[in-house]
């Protein structure tokens, strides 16, 4: 199975879906220091069951257009989705045939 689609919910089968959330906050008077956090998280539409999977790093961003903001929240991004799938699709049976 391709890496990019989610598996089924390993509890009881439904549907997962993924969804990444941003967020920015200045951490000093001046905004030139910020607070970025960035989290993947899938869920099982019918149990609720899910994983998540964040970072959170501080940036100092002195442009006007906040251009390192928003290259870190995309590195992020791509990491963190790319963390929770992998988890996500995790099964024991894979790990044990793996093994043999």
């Amino acid at each position: 199975m391709k890496q990019n689609k989610l598996k089924p919910c390993p509890f009881c089968g439904g549907e997962a879906k993924l969804k990444t959330s941003k967020c920015h906050i200045a951490a000093n008077l001046f905004q030139t220091k910020y607070f970025v956090r960035v989290g993947t998280e899938i869920k099982c539409t019918e149990c609720g069951m899910s994983c998540y999977e964040g970072m959170t790093d501080f940036v100092y961003d002195c442009s006007k257009n906040h251009k390192d903001i928003y290259l870190k929240e995309s590195l992020f991004e791509t990491k963190t989705v790319r963390k929770a799938r992998k988890r996500w699709n995790r099964r024991a049976e894979d790990e044990r045939r793996e093994a043999d």
